[in-house]
């Protein structure tokens, strides 16, 4: 499965670096944002937002992967002591990340609110988001950017460095010390992946580390007393309004960090729209899991929202 493409990079690959640049820049741009609200949206409506997407990024890589005839999903199953590599992995990983991750909920950051999920519900959400980042980054950065980086410079060393700088990069929302420590999560996940010969054990560790750090940013956020610098919504993403006598003038809505900008959402809904027509044919609405799928894509591409009514944020001034 891992060798470079035989004919090259087609328009099809550079219009999928192009994507990730994208995706890397808005990621960075979001940690200003987030500087600037003056109230922190649910996290309910983050969560669901972020699996939609993922879900997108993952359906577009299958597609670049497909117009080059390379399957990420062989029928070889890891071995057991693949599968322990994984999970020793994704332990050691998260030990070494503790300090880390306490010292960042000592200081309050702001950035600590999207990864600390609360109740029951939210961590449920939060083992969907860990579940198909884990699916869909891997498919996206060690597998078709590695392969297209790997065809571009002739060496899998670089493909594997400037798709673990690409995958830092698109973590930009965090901190600066966070992004050189996925740079180097990202290269291991890489070796993992190139060692198996497959994705399945690099997908499994990086699920199971993010999950870990959801549930422990949450413990230590409970443990420590963890209250940001603004008002955020209360309980497991619900959110308290004041009388309406007393609300302020709507304000802009908040969009969520790394997919901010509804434009890049419906330019990758496009790709995948377009892609599946071409690829399916007519045919392609003859099931009813392909027709729900075509109309959420449809939906985006329309500029009208798949979040449920009842995940959306409200105003920043109706926060209490």
């Amino acid at each position: 499965m891992f060798a470079p493409l035989p004919y090259g990079v087609s328009l099809a690959g550079w219009y999928f670096i192009a994507i990730q640049v994208l995706l890397m820049w808005l990621s960075y741009r979001s940690r200003g944002q987030v500087a600037r609200l003056k109230a922190l949206p649910s996290r309910t409506r983050h969560f669901v937002t972020t699996m939609v997407m993922q879900v997108l990024y993952l359906s577009l890589s299958l597609l670049v992967a497909r117009s080059y005839w390379v399957n990420f999903f062989p029928p070889r199953m890891p071995r057991p002591h693949e599968i322990a590599a994984g999970l020793g992995a994704a332990l050691v990983l998260a030990f070494a990340m503790y300090p880390l991750w306490r010292k960042a909920v000592l200081s309050r950051s702001r950035r600590i609110h999207f990864f600390a999920p609360r109740g029951a519900k939210e961590k449920a959400l939060w083992v969907g988001v860990s579940l198909a980042a884990g699916i869909g980054e891997e498919v996206t950065y060690r597998g078709m950017l590695f392969l297209l980086f790997w065809t571009l410079t002739g060496s899998p060393w670089i493909g594997a460095i400037l798709s673990a700088l690409l995958f830092a990069g698109g973590h930009a929302f965090q901190s600066r010390v966070s992004m050189v420590i996925i740079f180097g999560f990202a290269l291991l996940f890489q070796a993992l992946a190139l060692w198996t010969g497959t994705l399945y054990v690099s997908m499994l560790g990086h699920a199971v580390y993010d999950v870990i750090a959801g549930f422990m940013y949450a413990k230590l956020a409970r443990e420590l007393g963890y209250v940001p610098d603004v008002p955020e919504a209360s309980g497991a993403g619900t959110i308290t309004r004041a009388p309406p006598a007393a609300r302020a003038p709507v304000q802009k809505s908040y969009q969520p960090p790394v997919v901010a900008g509804r434009y890049t959402e419906r330019l990758v809904a496009w790709y995948v729209v377009t892609g599946l027509t071409r690829k399916a044919g007519p045919n392609m609405y003859s099931s009813p899991i392909s027709s729900a799928v075509a109309s959420v894509l449809k939906s985006i591409t329309s500029g009208r929202s798949i979040v449920p009514a009842r995940c959306v944020t409200a105003p920043a001034s109706e926060y209490t």
